[in-house]
């Protein structure tokens, strides 16, 4: 596809780059290491929701990988903090929006 737009981003500072995911409804999702989260926006740019805890409650470590899975309904990511792979529902965030 063509570049649309580009979304500015507060926390992503420093040198950790953050790693990006589209689903079906062309939802973005980014794994920020440097703010241990993942973060959801809608196709306008919109910040959807921000979670630093996966689907069991455990905080996020360094997430630096991520992928959408439609099959399963689920986002997995990749934590290099502890060598983990995780799973995030993107329908039912675990903190609000910011």
């Amino acid at each position: 596809g063509a570049f649309r737009a580009a979304i500015p981003v507060d926390r992503w500072k420093g040198p950790l780059e953050p790693q990006l995911a589209l689903d079906a409804e062309e939802r973005l999702y980014a794994a920020s290491p440097g703010t241990n989260e993942v973060l959801a926006f809608d196709r306008s740019g919109r910040l959807l929701w921000a979670r630093g805890l996966d689907d069991s409650g455990r905080k996020l470590a360094m997430p630096a990988g991520i992928a959408v899975d439609e099959a399963r309904d689920c986002i997995w990511v990749v934590n290099a903090g502890d060598g983990t792979v995780v799973r995030l529902s993107p329908k039912t965030p675990a903190s609000s929006p910011r």
